[in-house]
């Protein structure tokens, strides 16, 4: 699990001052690590929840289209099992 997932899966399980606290932690690791390395931390997260949380993070449009791309990878990895 990479440092980015522990910053959303926080924020998935908390709520109100706590999900805000770590959804800054989040944005804030986002603008110090390497683009690829975010770009390949996105691309390794296979929870979706997790995935909707990086919109409330904030995103630029690249990496938004990269959510986009893994969002519609999973959903068609899920259509497959049901």
């Amino acid at each position: 699990m990479s440092a980015l997932e522990t910053y959303l899966k926080a924020a998935k399980e908390s709520k109100g001052w706590m999900h805000v606290g770590a959804i800054r932690n989040a944005r804030q690791y986002i603008k110090l690590t390497p683009r690829d390395d975010i770009r390949t931390a996105i691309r390794r997260i296979t929870d979706p929840d997790l995935l909707r949380l990086l919109w409330e993070v904030g995103l630029n449009s690249d990496l938004q289209y990269i959510v986009l791309k893994q969002q519609e990878k999973i959903a068609k990895g899920e259509e497959k099992e049901g």
